[in-house]
């Protein structure tokens, strides 16, 4: 029994560390040219840290580097409390946000062992396959490469998953680890993520009960989602509150137009399905050609059959080969099984199928952007918000992994040999973490790689070791974000932030070249942010400049210190209710486990 459990642990490390160690080396194997997305998030993870290193742990509410004047926390975007920005304390921008690109992928594949092994009751092997196949695929591995850093809670699933079929855990526990698995996400900027987990959360559910119909307790689930949406609110209430009062201002709405039908369209969710592991060594080997060219070709294959404007990294989903085998295999044992033997009416199974047809159904609306359903549903919040619809392919990766872990337990269970069973799991395990290496041969202009980090990374020991904070004295119209703190200066352009990049003629038309501090009509060369979110409360509008009697806060602005502008009264309850109830929590999930590692020590004690 030690050795088994040595074997398993042995290989949960071993996966762990080889899929981390791919994504920690796989997007930095261009380097120093890297991601297009990382030019937008590391100079904020840079101006973040620079707050930070002022004011302590206070909410960054503006900046002065970009635009003139920004809100920070108040932009969906905003990653000041996120796992990269804790990093930047101890490493450099690049490597914090690879460290924590490891770290959100060994949590993940951890909790998503527990749930297929301790509450799906798969064998340890099938577990080990299903947490490598849900992290292992195409979609993390492109949005990793391009920087889309609020992807990287991407492998975090699992974990809500355990808080919802856990049945040992009271249901007010089980939300509350819920919330703080929300507060994470939202914190993060994972507003994409969230929306992600819910469609493959209702997917899975009567998938799990399809698997496990005494897992399924309906009022325990109930209750727990309810918990955790009460104290996911309470919890996010100070930034969610912030957010709105930003998109006031600037809603972000988007609605994509795909130029397929139906049958083209479907045939395009299969092609990014199956993706770039699968595809292009198969056309390699069978059909000839070059990697890189077969690349080539097929990145413009799935733009042409998806209709889509965007290019392969925001296409490619691709499940592993590994995993598409499981599922190829599972659908023909089961049209065989059915012909031999015909199984007893069971209302709820019933139910559970029909459920999950019309959930894929709904998916498969929202990926193409068109059908019965998605125009209404389109227009609710946060979904308004949301562009590239083709990502919701990625809906099925968690579903279909979980789905394929089953059909190897099923397959595996009753074999005599277990010798057998470790050989069929290392033959499938090998697949899924050597597919991945596919991606080396990709050429990098297919994954828009074209940011030089060299131009920003010099500005952190600069900042740690030289404690230089870049005081903000000049305006430069066309200064690139990355370069605005090496100028002591703020730009007139925000190209890669969504709410902001459509106002560069209002910038021009209120603040012009040169020092800050000039004074025209009034008021200084630096624009008022509160304009963007708190206009009431501060007395100003959007696009206003800081009044010349505002000096205290303009001093304090330009050197980035915490100012003194005025939030709404809800605002600031708002603050208070999210800080004492993150701390109630994260107290009461502390006694909770600190019990239940006393429980299980006593219980080894007696029985030793």
């Amino acid at each position: 029994m030690k050795k088994t459990s040595f074997l398993i642990l042995a290989l949960i490390v071993v996966n762990i560390l080889v899929i981390g160690s791919f994504f920690f080396r796989y997007v930095s194997s261009s380097a120093p040219i890297v991601g297009h997305d990382y030019r937008y998030f590391i100079p904020h993870l840079i101006d973040n840290y620079l707050f930070q290193r002022i004011n302590g742990l206070s909410v960054h509410w503006y900046t002065p580097s970009f635009a003139g004047g920004e809100p920070v926390y108040p932009n969906p975007q905003d990653i000041e409390y996120s796992l990269p920005q804790l990093l930047v304390w101890f490493f450099d921008p690049w490597r914090a946000v690879r460290l924590s690109m490891v770290i959100y992928i060994a949590a993940g594949f951890l909790a998503l062992y527990f749930f297929l092994n301790r509450r799906l009751e798969l064998n340890p092997f099938a577990s080990i396959l299903g947490a490598a196949f849900c992290i292992a695929n195409g979609f993390f591995i492109q949005h990793m490469v391009v920087g889309h850093v609020t992807f990287q809670t991407f492998p975090l699933l699992g974990i809500i998953l355990v808080a919802l079929f856990s049945r040992r855990l009271p249901s007010w526990l089980g939300g509350l680890i819920l919330s703080l698995l929300t507060a994470l996400l939202i914190y993060a900027g994972s507003f994409e993520i969230i929306v992600s987990f819910s469609f493959s959360i209702l997917l899975t559910l009567p998938i799990v009960y399809l698997i496990k119909p005494s897992l399924f307790d309906a009022r325990h689930l109930v209750a727990t989602i309810l918990w955790g949406v009460v104290l996911s609110l309470l919890l996010c209430g100070s930034k969610l509150y912030a957010i709105s009062s930003l998109l006031a201002f600037s809603p972000r709405t988007a609605s994509d137009r795909y130029t397929t039908d139906w049958l083209t369209g479907l045939v395009g969710m299969v092609y990014q399905l199956l993706g770039s592991m699968t595809i292009i060594p198969f056309h390699v080997l069978f059909e000839g050609g070059t990697i890189q060219g077969v690349a080539t070709e097929f990145a413009g294959q799935l733009g042409r059959i998806s209709g889509s404007p965007y290019g392969m990294w925001e296409l490619d989903i691709s499940l592993s080969p590994a995993l598409l085998l499981l599922l190829v295999g599972g659908m023909a044992s089961a049209l065989f099984r059915r012909k031999k033997t015909k199984q007893p009416f069971d209302k709820k199974r019933l139910i559970a199928e029909i459920c999950l047809v019309l959930l894929v159904w709904l998916v498969v609306e929202f990926t193409l952007a068109k059908g019965l359903v998605y125009p209404t549903l389109h227009d609710l919040p946060i979904l308004k918000s949301l562009r590239v619809n083709v990502r919701f392919t990625a809906v099925f990766i968690y579903p279909l992994a979980i789905t394929g872990a089953a059909i190897f337990h099923n397959w595996t269970k009753n074999w005599k040999h277990r010798l057998d069973v470790f050989a069929a799991f290392l033959l499938l395990d090998c697949l899924a973490l050597f597919s991945m290496w596919i991606y080396y041969k990709i050429p990098i202009d297919l994954q828009q790689r074209i940011f030089d980090i060299r131009e920003v990374l010099p500005v952190y020991p600069a900042i740690r070791k030289q404690g230089n904070t870049f005081p903000v004295e000049t305006v430069i119209p066309d200064a690139n974000p990355w370069e605005v703190f090496e100028d002591d200066a703020t730009n007139l352009k925000d190209p890669y932030e969504p709410l902001f990049k459509s106002f560069d003629s209002q910038y021009l038309e209120t603040l012009h070249a040169g020092p800050v501090s000039d004074i025209t009509n009034g008021s200084y060369n630096l624009i008022n942010p509160t304009g963007y979110v708190y206009p009431a409360a501060n007395g100003t509008s959007p696009f206003a400049r800081i009044s010349a009697s505002d000096q205290a806060n303009f001093t304090k602005f330009i050197n980035r210190r915490q100012t003194n502008w005025k939030l709404p009264l809800a605002q600031r309850v708002l603050d208070w209710i999210s800080l004492i109830l993150l701390i109630a929590e994260l107290g009461l999930l502390l006694f909770f486990s600190a019990r239940q590692g006393i429980r299980l020590f006593r219980q080894k004690v007696k029985h030793a």
